[in-house]
């Protein structure tokens, strides 16, 4: 008898496990400053009453530890909601080797495991991720391949029986930098991205068609970054250079995002898509309060913070 598997499960976990796996969070990635320990973060609801906002319902509540050598080592959040109320307390605990080298990640729900993930490397780098579900039962297994850069060639998810169900190829300029991406599933070709570098802030994707046999673009975007590599700009255009959406971001000293806004092809900003943020700090310049505002004027969420430091 087959083995059977919620290929949904499966592909929803890879990429959950592939995001906290090569993005693995950690005080620089995370912009904290100091020798911090511990955040406990309390998102509420908010209102705005006599021009000043006025704090409502907690919607989340979030926090996160970190290791002396700064990497995450736990994750704890819940989402509660106006018509559900209190939302289940969910979470994750990342386990390191002697080199803090994640080797295992582990989920669960109210306490009980749902799900796990253990990696295997070789020369540093992760080759293979196994997926569990609660009791150890296996979902797939995920292989990488690399070049001898140390850049990701090739990530493949297979299910149980070894079939392939994901394959994402890579390849890169001789700066190493990603020059294309072909992402397939069950044998057919999904996507197809190539990249362009004009300059060192500068950063073009060229969408194209990958059900075409001759290399069709579909649409490009271009990034603009600043010194810090955050992003300033995100353009959007057709095949014939007209702009489809503009993204625009700012920052203020400390390096967090002020502003968010979308505007489409007459450019009129999109309403859903405004969004400002305001801030408090501390006297480590990490930020304890959090303030966002619609494009109305009216306060969305804010969130406070507390900062446990080592020292």
């Amino acid at each position: 008898m087959k083995a059977t598997i919620n290929f949904s499960l499966l592909l929803s976990f890879l990429l959950l496990s592939f995001t906290s796996l090569f993005a693995q969070a950690t005080l620089e990635t995370a912009g904290l400053k100091g020798d911090v320990k511990s955040v406990s973060s309390t998102v509420y609801r908010t209102a705005m009453k006599e021009g000043k906002v006025k704090l409502l319902s907690i919607s989340q509540l979030h926090k996160q530890s970190f290791n002396e050598a700064g990497f995450m080592y736990g994750k704890e959040y819940q989402v509660n909601t106006l018509s559900m109320g209190e939302g289940p307390k969910r979470t994750m605990v990342f386990d390191f080797d002697k080199e803090n080298k994640l080797i295992k990640e582990t989920t669960s729900k109210n306490g009980t495991e749902e799900r796990s993930s253990q990696h295997t490397y070789k020369n540093g780098l992760v080759v293979s991720t196994k997926y569990y579900k609660a009791g150890g039962t296996l979902l797939g297994t995920q292989y990488m391949t690399y070049d001898d850069n140390g850049n990701k060639l090739t990530s493949k998810a297979t299910d149980t029986e070894g079939n392939a169900i994901q394959i994402v190829e890579l390849t890169y300029t001789k700066d190493n930098k990603v020059a294309s991406s072909k992402e397939i599933k069950r044998g057919k070709l999904v996507r197809y991205s190539k990249y362009e570098y004009p300059n060192e802030n500068e950063e073009k994707v060229i969408q194209l068609d990958p059900l075409m046999a001759k290399e069709t673009m579909i649409s490009y975007t271009v990034i603009i970054y600043d010194e810090h590599k955050n992003i300033l700009s995100s353009t959007e255009y057709t095949p014939d250079r007209k702009v489809e959406r503009k993204s625009i971001y700012e920052y203020n000293d400390y390096g967090d995002k002020t502003l968010r806004q979308t505007s489409d092809a007459e450019g009129v900003v999109e309403d859903y898509n405004y969004m400002r943020y305001e801030y408090d700090y501390d006297k480590k310049g990490n930020w304890i309060q959090k303030i966002e505002y619609l494009k109305n004027g009216n306060s969305l969420d804010a969130t406070k913070r507390e900062i446990e430091y080592a020292k």
